[in-house]
């Protein structure tokens, strides 16, 4: 059976939508904003008289000046504008660390009033990507390689070595292997592909999904990587591979990096992950570290 939405929630919507992704104080007149919705100003001016009932907005109306914005609860905003559960996808780790993050954007979304539906996908570039597209709200990479990105930005920072988490980053080599010539990188991982090179800058780079690194090395394909020790290595190879320390100094900056909550530039949410509560996002982080720390 079709459904008919009436006027008043399709102004609704549409005013948190505007409101959501505002830049700056000032709102567009009741006539602009009721050709956005499509349906009348009287409509319109109903919706907002809803919103600044609900608390959801304060605003100060200013004759020929339009109205100013003096106060937004975006977790309201969000749910108003039907966009669902805010979707992120993170990092494909095991690693402690990344978990406590969870805890903690979790915790301060709730706060809000919004509720986060996360999957995990390797290769930071590619996350980019679909935040850019809108694909996905946000995700999280490290602070080395969101530096030099586009049409990105970063909501919040986390503490130093909070990407890498303790479990440490290794080189990955065949147990009875021979000469390091080749090593496998994955550019879709700034990280990985420029420490690959900064640890073995006398080998020949292979660029190679991250995941099929393991297998290439056992392999004889390449003959070594760059692994980390939150990323679990496939049960049938482990018994053919060994680790050893890293030993470059850019391992030993990278294991300092910071994990870095980032959205698009310019999009609904990022008004929304800057509203929320910077305390509680990194007292809930503390939290769960200390948590950890003792089930370590």
């Amino acid at each position: 059976m079709m459904r008919f939405e009436s006027k008043s929630t399709q102004a609704v919507r549409a005013l948190a939508r505007t409101l959501l992704a505002l830049d700056g104080e000032n709102l567009s007149s009741t006539r602009e904003l009721a050709e956005e919705a499509g349906v009348g100003t009287g409509t319109v001016s109903k919706a907002l008289e809803f919103l600044s009932d609900e608390g959801t907005l304060r605003a100060q109306r200013i004759q020929r000046s339009g109205t100013t914005i003096e106060h937004l609860d975006y977790g309201r905003l969000w749910s108003y504008a039907a966009y669902g559960p805010v979707k992120g996808v993170l990092p494909m780790s095991l690693d402690a660390s990344l978990e406590r993050l969870v805890t903690a954007v979790t915790a301060a979304l709730e706060a809000a009033g919004v509720q986060a539906s996360l999957t995990y996908r390797a290769g930071a570039l590619r996350r980019l990507q679909a935040v850019r597209e809108g694909q996905i709200d946000f995700t999280v990479v490290s602070q080395h390689t969101l530096a030099g990105e586009d049409g990105v930005i970063a909501v919040h920072q986390f503490g130093a070595g909070s990407y890498y988490g303790t479990t440490g980053i290794y080189r990955l080599l065949r147990r009875d292997g021979g000469p390091i010539q080749s090593v496998g990188g994955c550019s879709e991982s700034p990280d990985h592909y420029d420490l690959v090179r900064a640890e073995f800058p006398e080998a020949a780079l292979v660029d190679v999904a991250f995941r099929t690194i393991p297998r290439l090395v056992v392999e004889g394909k390449v003959d070594a990587t760059i692994w980390y020790g939150g990323t679990p290595v496939p049960g049938e190879l482990v018994n053919a591979l060994k680790t050893e320390p890293a030993q470059s100094t850019a391992a030993e900056e990278l294991i300092q990096t910071a994990a870095v909550m980032v959205v698009a530039s310019q999009s609904p949410a990022q008004n929304l992950f800057q509203s929320l509560d910077r305390g509680l996002l990194d007292r809930s982080y503390a939290a769960a570290l200390h948590v950890g720390a003792h089930h370590a």
